[in-house]
């Protein structure tokens, strides 16, 4: 009996063991290989930021990760809720194979669809437009499943396209430069009324709440 003790408790943690790798191993890579060359960027874009929070740290109560009013520290600084022109319309970016997802401009609920955070501008109106989804582990990644769909938004690069989709046309953005902010810093509202830009933003490593992705693009000419 105790030779079978001794197989069961060694399984127990080789598996144990290979559960938490599997586990850890998304975001161990996330730091190693990702996250310094986002964090070197330096931001051409003429998209503005404001200035980051001194506060050096992220939300102390943990957040609903469904609810995109969760997603940032400062909900006083965060633009007001205005009735939209339009209800939803679609997002497709051909490099991570999302087609035809539907965006949401009255809703918070990430669990069903991304959200275009209400109160900032829509396409083609001049100012930038914000755009939340989910991230999560990849080994729960779906193109069609909303709690994942974002999860490898950090793979996009300069030049790489956003296609959005109305009724009747789609506009094209073109991706101009990445970034990662504290849930202290709400840089992402910032606004640039020059032209029409977009910014997608995820919570990384994916599979985490510790920072946000802001992936930043504008629209080209019709």
């Amino acid at each position: 009996m105790k030779i079978v003790a001794r197989i069961v408790s060694f399984f127990c943690i080789i598996g144990g063991l290979t559960l938490l790798i599997y586990v850890l191993s998304p975001i161990v890579a996330w730091y190693l290989f990702y996250e310094p060359s986002l964090t070197s960027q330096q931001l051409t874009s003429p998209i503005p930021q404001l200035v980051q929070d001194a506060t050096d740290q992220v939300a102390k109560q943990p957040i609903n990760s469904t609810d995109a009013k969760e997603w940032f520290s400062k909900p006083d600084n965060l633009p007001t809720k205005t009735a939209p022109k339009v209800m939803s319309y679609t997002l497709s970016i051909p490099k991570l194979h999302i087609k035809d997802a539907t965006v949401s401009t009255v809703s918070y609920d990430l669990g069903k669809q991304l959200i275009h955070y209400p109160g900032t501008p829509i396409t083609p109106a001049n100012g930038t437009g914000v755009i939340f989804g989910h991230s999560s582990l990849p080994q729960f990644y779906g193109t069609k499943n909303y709690k994942s769909i974002f999860t490898y938004l950090y793979t996009l690069k300069k030049g790489d396209e956003i296609l959005l989709g109305f009724p009747h046309i789609t506009y094209r953005y073109i991706i101009e430069n990445a970034t990662i902010v504290k849930p202290t810093d709400n840089s992402v509202f910032a606004q640039n009324t020059s032209n029409s830009y977009l910014t997608l933003v995820t919570c990384v490593p994916p599979g985490t709440t510790w920072r946000r992705l802001l992936v930043r693009a504008k629209l080209e000419a019709l």
